[in-house]
């Protein structure tokens, strides 16, 4: 009997590192109020990319600016799901008022805010090295559902190659705004491709993405949950790793890789990672598209380590 309990002991560590567990979240709250007040109050999520903004400074925000919301949807099972809808900005605000004159109502356009929040409606876990951002060399466990709509309009242009694609983010692991003042992408993150789930990987920081680095993890059926759990390393050397399984079935490994450019931003700052989840559509405007909304629904967000 001896000589089976090591071989299960090993698969036991190897594949369940999550042992400290940050927090849950089964996104049982009234409305988003009540969300936001026990979210900041607990130094979990943040919402600076989860709220309209007054793009001409008229301390109002008016019908056309009103692009994002966030509700909580009543389960099958007595609880509630958090639910992000992002609405594409009118094309006579974005093509006559900013790209052509570059003002709205008279107010100069903030290019890297208007364009910044046009494209998302995210929540973030707070960016505190103390708890919840991710340090290198550290086992992490991120597990969440996630569910698309029965009317969810999928992307039908450059399903082949992905990186050409009008694709969503739907999950992602991002570096603190300190490393390099924000100008870097993604490590790690779970994409939309077309009809398709897809892992994308970038822990060289490349901002020209690849088809290679775009993998499948299976088919989208609309309107049922999905569960993810990711497990990974953040190591800027090949003592990384990433696992992901969906629906408990293991559908990703790679053992012994790169999965962040950089240990340290500055001396010896070490380059912290914190997650994102929602709605993140980069190329909605300078791509060919085929939808004008997106709606994802999130439960039972677990983080841990």
């Amino acid at each position: 009997m001896f000589k089976y309990f090591l071989p299960a002991l090993f698969l036991l560590i190897q594949y369940n590192v999550s042992a400290q567990l940050y927090f849950t979240e089964t996104m049982d709250y009234p409305d988003f109020t009540a969300f936001k007040i026990n979210s900041l109050e607990n130094q979990q999520w943040t919402f600076f990319h989860a709220e309209n903004q007054d793009f001409n400074n008229n301390q109002l925000i008016e019908s056309w600016e009103n692009i994002k919301t966030i509700d909580f949807i009543p389960q099958p099972d007595g609880g509630e799901a958090i639910r992000f809808q992002l609405k594409r900005m009118e094309p006579r605000i974005l093509w006559n008022d900013v790209m052509v004159r570059g003002v709205i109502d008279g107010a100069e356009v903030d290019y890297p805010n208007f364009f910044t929040h046009i494209a998302r409606n995210e929540i973030a876990t707070w960016d505190d090295p103390r708890k919840t951002a991710y340090k290198p060399n550290k086992n992490f466990q991120f597990e969440f559902d996630i569910m698309v709509p029965d009317d969810f309009q999928f992307e039908h242009n450059y399903c082949e190659t992905p990186s050409m694609a009008n694709y969503d983010l739907t999950g992602q692991w991002h570096f603190s705004y300190d490393v390099r003042n924000g100008a870097t992408m993604s490590p790690i993150s779970l994409r939309i491709v077309c009809d398709q789930w897809m892992l994308n990987l970038n822990p060289d920081n490349n901002p020209e993405e690849h088809d290679e680095d775009f993998i499948p993890l299976g088919k989208i059926t609309r309107g049922q949950w999905t569960h993810f759990k990711f497990q990974f390393k953040l190591n800027h050397k090949k003592k990384g790793y990433i696992r992901i399984w969906k629906n408990d079935e293991l559908v990703f490994s790679k053992e012994k890789t790169k999965t962040i450019f950089a240990k340290h931003y500055e001396k010896c700052k070490k380059s912290t990672v914190y997650f994102k989840l929602g709605v993140y559509k980069p190329h909605w405007w300078s791509r060919t598209t085929d939808v004008n909304k997106r709606v994802f629904y999130y439960d039972n967000i677990r983080v841990g380590k």
